[in-house]
Formats: structure tokens, C-alpha cells, sequence
């Protein structure tokens, strides 16, 4: 079994209100359905570590290079994002915190879980993005639509065309 990249030593957090900062970086490849983080870029966690009655709290921010499809248009954009991480390493841990191991924190597990959770499930190219026209799957960030297309585009326009029909 390969040793994690996000392996760190805690040792010298041995008692409450101890404090360190540290970080790590790597290549990682996780993604969502439309949004990835791109796995030939590195991956860096800057974190706070602050050892607690119990556990260890973990703070800090998440930077990575991540590619986004737009759900309406699917356009594909590459940026960098910045994700704000917390979470508690318990000695006995409960739902909402990750076990705890007296001399190295594996923090894989919780920089994944964290950094999945602070993409968009959804994500756009932009907040004015008209999408993609279902009946010709033409970009309307690119053609001009009509209301002729949004009339044969709307699932109703035959009942439309029905109720003209019989008056």
C-alpha cells in the first residue's frame, strides 16, 4: 500500500492549546460529475492545526486548479479555486470527526471530503449563460435565439397549436 501523501506527524502536539501550521500539497485526482480537480496539478492544503481535549482541530484553506463543465451551456473552464476546510480528528471519533492516531494524521480522507463538498454540483460559466437549445443542441452563448426556436422548444407548444386548432 502506497504511503499517503498527506501523511503528517503530530507528535509535537501533545497537549491542549498546543498550535501548528504546516503545509502539503500533492497531485491528487478527484472529481465530480461535471467538475474536476485536474490531476496534473498539485493540490496545496495551508493548515492549522490545534491540538484540543480529545482531538485535534484542523482549519485552513484548500488551493487547487480545477476544471468546470457548465451544466447549461457545456462549456468546459479551468480555474483556480479556494476552499475553506475544518474538521475535528477525535481520539473516539463520532459522525462529524475523523479518527484520530497519536503520532501521524492522515489528512486524505478530510482535504477529499472537504474539497468534493466546496465544488459546485452544478457549476456555469457565468451567471448569464441562456444554456443550449434542446431541439438543435445549438450554443445560444454563440447564436442569436429566436422566439420561433423557445415556442418549438417548449414542451406545450403542441397543446398551443391544439387550442388554436379548435376555436
Amino acid at each position: 500500500m502506497a504511503r499517503s501523501p498527506f501523511l503528517v506527524t503530530i507528535t509535537d502536539l501533545s497537549t491542549p492549546g498546543d498550535r501548528r501550521s504546516d503545509r502539503v500539497s500533492a497531485t491528487v485526482d478527484w472529481s465530480l460529475d461535471l467538475v474536476r480537480v485536474l490531476p496534473g496539478e498539485p493540490l496545496a492544503a495551508d493548515l492549522d492545526f490545534q491540538r484540543m481535549s480529545g482531538g485535534l482541530l484542523v482549519t485552513g484553506t484548500v488551493t487547487a486548479l480545477v476544471e468546470t463543465t457548465c451544466h447549461r451551456c457545456l462549456d468546459r473552464s479551468t480555474h483556480v479555486t479556494e476552499i475553506p476546510v475544518a474538521a475535528r480528528f477525535l481520539d473516539d471519533p463520532d459522525d462529524e470527526a475523523y479518527q484520530l492516531d497519536p503520532s501521524e494524521l492522515d489528512l486524505e480522507q478530510m482535504l477529499r471530503d472537504e474539497t468534493l463538498l466546496g465544488l459546485p454540483l452544478l457549476p456555469v460559466c457565468g451567471p448569464d449563460c441562456p444554456g443550449v437549445v434542446s431541439s438543435t443542441q445549438a450554443d445560444l452563448n454563440t447564436i442569436p435565439s429566436s422566439d420561433d426556436e423557445s415556442d418549438s422548444a417548449s414542451p406545450f407548444a403542441v397543446l398551443r397549436d391544439f387550442l388554436e386548432t379548435d376555436q
